[in-house]
């Protein structure tokens, strides 16, 4: 059973034009198999298309990226400016505070910190809520009086006189979950001259956005440690570091990115406010690159993906369509005329693209002209043929006319010597008219097939050397090979001449007897000569007589026959032997090499009834 390797009828291009007499499946062995065509046309389409619009999606990325760094700076820009008027109005409720407290430390109770100081820090803690704390300091810090939990106001007591208001750090709010800022204004003593300080707790009300910021912006204070007041999205995050609020108070204005304990990155602007004692701080998440492209991601991601697949898309359409397809039937028709179906016309390339078109005439006139070109060759060749076989026929007559001759003149002669001579040539003589007769008999005038031309030509050389009469038994053994034209004749000579000798030698006052004619194949390796391209040919002449013994008693054996056997060796360019056979008797063989187009049979080479086809090999040995 054989297996076909092929690719399946599936696996050609799909709807492939089927040519003018093929049946759908009959033209799937002419196709690749997949493995064979992995880098095809379209694979190689795909690729060079998909690589030229690889910058077009490339550059889709490219903008995505530009327009985010842009919208980023857009941002700070935005928070900066925004720090900056968050900035301006803190100041601005600051001052109120410092004027307030200043007004508060000259009232008569609170300037000296006499009886009655108590009082007046209450009502002033009534009246005004965003002070969660007051209190009277002396010039060593001592409280001297207070209203509310006081707080750290030690360093309230190193204001100097002149000092505007200051600020301190950041302080939980015990009545809330706010924070509290330290302020203090310098407090001028009763009898004038700076006597302490008037420090207080502030709360810091400030809103967690701002009109006109971004929508998602947050305002907030930071104190001079870098602690964090408002501004929910910042407030979370550890104290901003000290060279950050350098840079703020050295160019007016810091802009930073930090990370939440969430993994969001939080943008930063950062304003210094009364000289660094306070800043005022805009803060927001920042934008993520991939977030920001899903923004816009019809219009910057998806149509320039859906346009490049698209693309890709059609080109695998389009090449099967217009190319694949009409290659495949190309290739088919290629296949037809190389089987010689020259009459197949591209008829289904009629609507095919310009170029196949044009293609396929350019096949069909090829097919023409080489159809026209094998019936003139096949003519010419028909007619040597003819008139090789006519010489051959011819020939074979004029050498029968010459055995007729040589017979007539064996007729009228008495003597027997001169008559076994004439006889011995007539013999000769027939054995070429029979391998003239065999070429023009069959249909190939280049080769003989050895098996039936020996089989008759020992036949009729046992009868006309009187094998019959004789009681010899002939047994032939020949393998089916081809031999050329011009070394059957030399092969024919030298069978002929070892038969003729046995005959004359070998059963001398013998009853009867049995001669072996075989031909077969030799192994190479085996044999003294060297095979030809075709392998190693030998063929052999037996005999179970007493011509061996002889050969040594008369000295006679070797003569006419021996040197025959020579020349027909030479001509066959192999080796003759002769000697005494392995089991008694006598032995005359030929070895030769074989040509490329001869050896054993495979083809139609003639024998002498014009009989063809192969036939099994023989066994060697």
């Amino acid at each position: 059973m054989t297996t076909s390797t092929g690719p399946r009828p599936s696996d050609r291009p799909p709807e492939a034009p089927l040519l003018e007499g093929e049946a759908e499946g009959e033209h799937h062995a002419f196709f690749p198999h997949p493995r064979e065509r992995r880098f095809g046309l379209r694979l190689r389409l795909l690729i060079v298309v998909g690589v030229a619009l690889l910058p077009v999606l490339a550059l889709s990325v490219f903008k995505i990226y530009l327009d985010y760094r842009t919208d980023l700076e857009a941002r700070r820009e935005a928070l900066g400016l925004r720090a900056q008027i968050a900035a301006r109005e803190e100041r601005e409720a600051l001052e109120t505070v410092g004027a307030e407290l200043r007004t508060l430390a000259r009232h008569p109770q609170v300037r000296g910190g006499v009886a009655g100081c108590e009082g007046a820090l209450d009502r002033a803690l009534d009246v005004d809520p965003v002070y969660a704390d007051l209190a009277r300091l002396d010039g060593d810090g001592t409280v001297l009086c207070s209203a509310g939990p006081a707080g750290d106001s030690g360093w309230a007591a190193r204001l100097q006189p002149g000092d505007g208001v200051a600020f301190g750090g950041f302080e939980p709010d015990p009545a809330g979950s706010g924070m509290l800022l330290r302020a203090a204004v310098a407090a001028p003593g009763a009898a004038g001259g700076f006597d302490g300080a008037l420090a207080a707790g502030v709360r810091t009300t400030l809103p967690e956005t701002s009109p006109g910021a971004p929508d998602d912006a947050e305002i907030g204070l930071v104190d001079a440690r870098g602690r964090i007041a408002g501004a929910p999205v910042a407030a979370p995050l550890q104290p901003i570091a000290p060279e950050i609020l350098a840079e703020a108070r050295e160019d007016g204005l810091a802009w930073f990115i930090r990370d939440a304990p969430d993994g969001r990155a939080v943008m930063h602007a950062l304003t210094p406010l009364f000289g660094g004692a306070l800043y005022a701080l805009a803060a927001r998440p920042a934008p993520d690159l991939i977030a920001f492209a899903g923004l816009d991601l019809a219009g910057t991601v998806l149509l320039p993906l859906s346009m490049y697949l698209l693309a890709l898309t059609a080109v695998w359409v389009a090449t099967d369509a217009l190319v694949l397809r009409w290659l495949a039937y190309l290739r088919r028709l290629a296949s037809a005329y190389g089987r010689g179906r020259y009459s197949v016309r591209p008829l289904q390339a009629r609507v095919a693209p310009g170029e196949m078109r044009e293609l396929s005439e350019t096949f069909d006139w090829m097919a023409r002209s080489i159809a026209k070109r094998d019936a003139e060759l096949q003519a010419s060749l028909d007619q040597k043929q003819t008139l090789i076989k006519e010489i051959h026929h011819r020939v074979k007559n004029n050498l029968q006319i010459i055995t007729s001759l040589l017979n007539l003149q064996m007729n009228a002669m008495e003597d027997p010597a001169g008559r076994r001579a004439l006889a011995d040539a007539q013999t000769r003589i027939n054995a070429l008219a029979l391998v003239h007769r065999s070429l023009y008999e069959a249909g190939d005038v280049g080769r003989v097939r050895l098996k039936p031309f020996l089989d008759e030509l020992c036949r009729l050389t046992h009868a006309a050397t009187g094998g019959d009469e004789s009681h010899v038994a002939l047994e032939t053994d020949i393998a089916d090979i081809a031999l050329d034209a011009e070394r059957a004749a030399p092969l024919a000579l030298f069978v002929t001449e070892a038969m003729t000798n046995a005959y004359k030698h070998a059963f001398t006052d013998r009853a009867s007897g049995r001669l072996s004619v075989r031909v077969r194949l030799c192994d190479p390796w085996e044999e003294d000569v060297e095979a030809g391209p075709g392998g190693l040919a030998c063929a052999s002449v037996v005999d179970d007589g007493v011509g061996a013994v002889e050969t040594k008693k008369s000295g006679k054996r070797r003569g006419v026959g021996g040197s025959l056997f020579d020349a027909f060796a030479r001509q066959l360019g192999g080796e003759a032997r002769s000697g005494p056979a392995p089991g008694g008797g006598h032995v005359a063989e030929v070895r030769f090499p074989l040509a490329v187009d001869e050896g054993k049979n495979d083809s139609d080479a003639p024998g002498v009834d014009g009989e063809q086809g192969p036939a099994p090999r023989p066994q060697q040995g």
